[in-house]
């Protein structure tokens, strides 16, 4: 019995591998030189933050004002039409962050493909791109000093893939934009490489 059972076992791996020869892995990490990410601010509309280390979201609600930070971030690497089997993406908690050393608050995220173009050395409140709600990513609560959890983005993924021309990365903004939260993520200007923001993909080509 515990032979059949092997035997199986060993059955099913051959299958998974022999399905996965044509699959691809790419992995992109930008770094300050090349790296296309961007807070924006509604207490500072106009003014631009391309060389800050934080790309923190922030929720700031006194009484019948709110402050809000959202960000922009863009993996250019993608590759254009290709199945997406599976993408993923990290960020990571900002250690070194001049805002505060814990994260607070319900800030969980909502994760949307950006459909206008925008340039990270000038983008700000004022001026920030359009998104889409097709395919959207909801994250769940962080907390304290700990990083979000590794995001499932495959179908933003997929469709930015299949739509370059008219695909320009993804918005994070708080789910709920009216309540005192913060996460302080790390931008590809960090000099800590391992805060640097990444994305996973394994992908194939079509047929």
């Amino acid at each position: 019995m515990k032979n059949i059972h092997k035997i199986f076992l060993l059955s099913i791996f051959l299958i998974f591998i022999s399905c996965d020869k044509s699959s691809k892995e790419l992995e992109i990490k930008p770094n300050a030189s090349n790296g296309q990410d961007a807070l924006i601010s509604s207490s500072l509309p106009f003014q631009n933050f391309n060389d800050d280390e934080n790309i923190h979201l922030y929720v700031s609600q006194q009484k019948d004002s709110v402050s809000l930070n959202r960000v922009l971030i863009d993996f250019k690497e993608i590759p254009s039409n290709v199945t997406i089997d599976s993408a993923f993406l990290y960020f990571k908690f900002n250690n070194k962050s001049a805002f505060g050393k814990e994260n607070y608050g319900e800030n969980g995220f909502i994760l949307s493909r950006v459909i206008s173009p925008w340039d990270s050395k000038d983008v700000n409140w004022k001026n920030q791109p359009v998104t889409s709600n097709i395919n959207q990513v909801y994250t769940s609560k962080t907390k304290l000093s700990k990083d979000p959890k590794r995001i499932n983005v495959t179908r933003l993924v997929q469709d930015i893939s299949s739509d370059k021309e008219n695909s320009y990365g993804f918005m994070l903004k708080m789910i709920n934009e009216k309540e005192n939260a913060i996460l302080l993520l790390a931008s590809s200007n960090s000099n800590d490489e391992s805060l640097r923001p990444r994305l996973s993909i394994f992908y194939s080509e079509k047929k």
